[in-house]
């Protein structure tokens, strides 16, 4: 796949990545315990894929929301 022309290089595995959330979910877990709400924020547009597979597996409740910033 191609890209404005330049190939795109694969650089981290897709199940590498999945591996990862599910080991930061778990540390989070581990950091707060189980609490009434946990609040997430997130920074449109680059981490919303992130930030839902995030709270996918943390498998607590969750208040997401998300900032939009511009530089």
């Amino acid at each position: 796949m191609k890209i404005r022309g330049k190939p795109l290089k694969l650089l981290i595995e897709g199940y590498a990545i999945k591996k990862r959330v599910k080991e930061l979910a778990e540390e989070i877990v581990k950091s707060f315990g189980y609490p009434d709400e946990l609040y997430a924020v997130g920074i449109l547009k680059g981490s919303f894929i992130f930030t839902a597979d995030l709270i996918r597996e943390l498998n607590i409740p969750v208040i997401v929301d998300f900032l939009w910033v511009s530089s």
